[in-house]
Order: C-alpha cells, then sequence, then structure tokens
C-alpha cells in the first residue's frame, strides 16, 4: 500500500502498490525516526508508505499518546504496530488486500484499498496486551476498557485488535483492517487483488516493550500504578523503617 487513492470525508484510503519501497527523504527522516523508529532496523531507509500517509498516521496518534502518556512502554507498542501496518518495507509480508472500491470516493477514477488482512503472531499480540493491561486514564479508568470498546474484564487481545481494527469514522480508522493473531510462522494465502495471487505471508512479530522497561520512545517505563511489574516491594525507606519499629 502506498499514496491515497480514496476520500471519505476527513479520511483517507491507501492505493494498492507492488514496488519496491523507497527511500525516505533526508529532510523528513527524523520526523520518521522520532514516532516509528523500528523501521530503521539493520540501516534500512525505505518505507511502503510517502510523506502524505505519514502525516495522517503521525495526527492519528495523538489521541492514543495521550491516553497512554502515563506508560511510554505500552504507547511504544501501539505506536510500533500502527508504523508497521503502514510504512514497513514488508508490509507485503503481513499484510493482504481483501477488498477495494471504484466509487464516488476514488480520488483517480481508480479502486482504492476498503479492506485487508494484517496479520500478527499471537506472541506479539499477547506481549503488546500486557504491556498495556493496566494503564489507566487519569480518571482512573483502565485504557483498554475504551480501546476494547467493552469492559476491561472482557478485553482479550482478539477484542483490542479487533476493535481498534474496525472502520469507524468517529476513530479514524479508514477501512476495516482484519487483524488476524497467528501461531503459524507461515501462512499460505490467495488474493485477487495483487499480481502474485499466491504466496506465503509472514505474520508480524516485531520488538514490544514490557511495561516495566524503557522503550525505543522513551528512557522511563511506566510507573507502578500502570505497571504492576515496575512495583516494588521493598520499603521506600528501609533504614528509617528500622529506627522507627
Amino acid at each position: 500500500m502506498r499514496d491515497i487513492c480514496g476520500v471519505d470525508g476527513e479520511l483517507r484510503q491507501n492505493c494498492r502498490y507492488e514496488g519496491r519501497p523507497v527511500p525516505i527523504s533526508l529532510n523528513v527522516e527524523k520526523e520518521y525516526r522520532d514516532l516509528c523508529p523500528q523501521l530503521f532496523k539493520d540501516g534500512n531507509i525505505a518505507t511502503c508508505c510517502n510523506h502524505a500517509q505519514f502525516e495522517i498516521l503521525r495526527n492519528k496518534m495523538s489521541l492514543p499518546r495521550m491516553l497512554l502518556q502515563r506508560c511510554p512502554s505500552c504507547y511504544s507498542n501501539f505506536a510500533n504496530f500502527f508504523c508497521q501496518f503502514t510504512c514497513s518495507p514488508f508490509q507485503a509480508n503481513f499484510v493482504k488486500i481483501t477488498e477495494m472500491l471504484n466509487n464516488s470516493k476514488a480520488i483517480y477514477n481508480e479502486a482504492y484499498i476498503s479492506r485487508v488482512e494484517y496479520y500478527i503472531t499471537s506472541k506479539y499480540a499477547q506481549q503488546f496486551f500486557d504491556s498495556c493491561k493496566n494503564v489507566r486514564t487519569t480518571t482512573g479508568d483502565f485504557v483498554l476498557s475504551i480501546l476494547c470498546g467493552t469492559s476491561i474484564d472482557n478485553c482479550t487481545p482478539e477484542r483490542l485488535f479487533k476493535y481498534i481494527g474496525t472502520y469507524n469514522k468517529a476513530l479514524n480508522i479508514p477501512f476495516t483492517i482484519d487483524v488476524i493473531i497467528s501461531s503459524n510462522n507461515q501462512i499460505s494465502s490467495t488474493t485477487p487483488y495483487q499480481k502474485q495471487k499466491q504466496r506465503l505471508l509472514k505474520p508480524m512479530n516485531t520488538t514490544t516493550f514490557k511495561c516495566n522497561q524503557s522503550s525505543d520512545l522513551s528512557d522511563s517505563p511506566c510507573s507502578c500504578v500502570d505497571c504492576l511489574s515496575a512495583c516494588t516491594s521493598s520499603a521506600p525507606f528501609p533504614y528509617l523503617f528500622q529506627v522507627l519499629f
């Protein structure tokens, strides 16, 4: 996927693209690194998104950043999930187009992407979920109850990814992303919308950060309030504790 081919109010739909990843312009490289540092692993400087798509992605992260700011590791995982989907040079390995439309929303009188499947590993999905499951908003609610569209007790990795991937104008989700959580390393797949009709998909399994770890976007782990594993069991002032008691 690359460039914008559909307009739905304030939302934009992607074009089908089957060329090679395109190197990022040096004058905007820092912007990409600041939001999506994992795109630059192993010296890579090419992406499958253009700058218009990146700007949409960056704006889309404003609300999640506000919700998840108390837990930088969780936010890093959340941002990277969409960075990989939007811009990864290996996007074709884990994203499959399942629906295209050509109607009044099309910009160039060519079909635009209206539905895709995004394959991720079960390990990645669980680690992403675990890093965020105890994060609370400033009002004390669990963030995942918002991101899951249900109570925290009913929120699971499957429900989380289904909710954040479903077409929703209010949430700025321009088309449905069916997130497929898989325990397989490779998946045989067919699609009528790409030149290579049958190919092997490799579910995305990029680095995640535990909530008690620093991340690629912050040197600070999550607080004890939002991450149980970040809590220390020792008394904060052990010597004073001994003197008094």
